[in-house]
């Protein structure tokens, strides 16, 4: 075989091929590896860098996010919940439909801090940043 193997492919949500930037592009895909590779390279980086960032935060703005991540996931709860102060506000349609369909930790959230979580009940494209602001 001549040259690199194509890798599968990856399409946004108007159906378009999305192409990393170049050939020694990385992604992170999966549902079970992906907290493994958290540990190492580029991952680990921003990995702490969002914990981080966290730590300082009072309001946490998720969009694009389905809450299928155990790492991820695991740091949002543990965020909220260090602090009554603290809110979380998705954007999406049906907010709510996170909380159902999301891992067991997040759907534990839902049903104990719901006062904490709040939604735009609308999508990314459809909210302004004023909108977002009225919820914090």
């Amino acid at each position: 075989m001549i040259g690199k193997p194509k890798t599968s492919e990856t399409r946004n949500f108007a159906g378009q091929r999305q192409d990393p930037i170049d050939d020694d592009g990385v992604m992170l895909i999966g549902s079970f590896n992906k907290i493994f590779e958290y540990s190492g390279g580029i991952f680990s980086d921003l990995f702490c860098a969002f914990r981080g960032s966290l730590g300082s935060a009072r309001r946490l703005v998720v969009g694009g996010y389905g809450f299928g991540d155990k790492g991820v996931n695991q740091l949002i709860v543990q965020w909220l919940r260090e602090s009554v102060e603290r809110k979380l506000i998705i954007v999406h349609k049906d907010y709510k439909d996170c909380g159902r369909k999301g891992r067991m930790a997040v759907q534990g959230l839902f049903s104990k801090n719901a006062s904490q979580i709040v939604g735009t009940d609308a999508w990314f494209e459809q909210t302004s940043l004023a909108d977002l602001r009225s919820r914090f």
